[in-house]
Formats: structure tokens, sequence, C-alpha cells
């Protein structure tokens, strides 16, 4: 067994950025709560989307590579957070992205990735700049 410190073993994330934050389990809504972000209605079974037409881009990291992530695990996180979360709330997911693995990734990566969710969050920037009001 291993006695070195947890946080050497497993460093913090490299950058983390969220709107909401998860639950403690898969299917916990999080910070998207009811009154916000969806609004039980009595005598029927699905509630009021008060997000409906909001779209989400995740930016997951992980310390898997993204293809085992995807193809082998089944994207579970996403499965979950697509339909289950956002969905109950009118969310649409349009973008995914993938950034690991984060435990062997070295200087290089990380900034290539902090370049790509610059470049991501400046698309989306412009796409909401062109929607009409």
């Amino acid at each position: 067994m291993n006695n070195e410190p947890f946080d050497t073993l497993y460093p913090p994330p490299v950058f983390t950025f969220r709107l909401f934050r998860l639950g403690d389990n898969y299917s916990d809504t999080g910070g998207l709560l009811p009154g916000f972000a969806f609004r039980y209605q009595p005598g029927k079974a699905h509630p009021e989307q008060l997000l409906a037409g909001k779209t989400a881009r995740l930016l997951l990291t992980m310390d898997s590579p993204p293809w085992y992530y995807r193809w082998w695990q089944g994207a579970p996180l996403e499965r979950t957070l697509d339909k289950p979360v956002l969905g109950l709330c009118g969310i649409r997911l349009t973008h995914r992205q993938h950034l690991g693995p984060v435990h062997t990734s070295d200087e290089g990566a990380r900034q290539r990735w902090l370049s790509q969710a610059g470049a991501a969050a400046r698309q989306d920037v412009q796409r909401l700049g062109r929607r009409p009001a």
C-alpha cells in the first residue's frame, strides 16, 4: 500500500469552470433547482422546463483516454446529463469536448486544452451575438 498523501497521488484538476455543480450521484440535478430550472406541475408527469431553448457545452476532464471513456464505458456522464438532468430543464446539450487523460498530461497538452476551451467559448459568444433578441 502506498503511504503518500492523497493530494500527491491525485493532483487537483488543471482547470475547473462550472456553471452548476454536479450532485453527489449522477442523477442529482445539482444546482439546477426547482423554481429556477424547472417547476413541478400538479397532475402532470413532467415538470415545466424553465430553461427551454437554452443550450450547453460540456467540457469534461478525465483521467481515462477519451476513446476509452466514449467507446468502452459508453460515455456514462454525458448520457446521464443529457436527458435526465439538462433535458429535464429544457437545456439541449449541443457540444461535447473530452480533455484527458489529465493525470499523465504534460504542460503542452494542458495549454492546448485551454486554447481549445477558449476558442470554443469565443465561438459560443460569437454565435450568441448573431442570435436575434
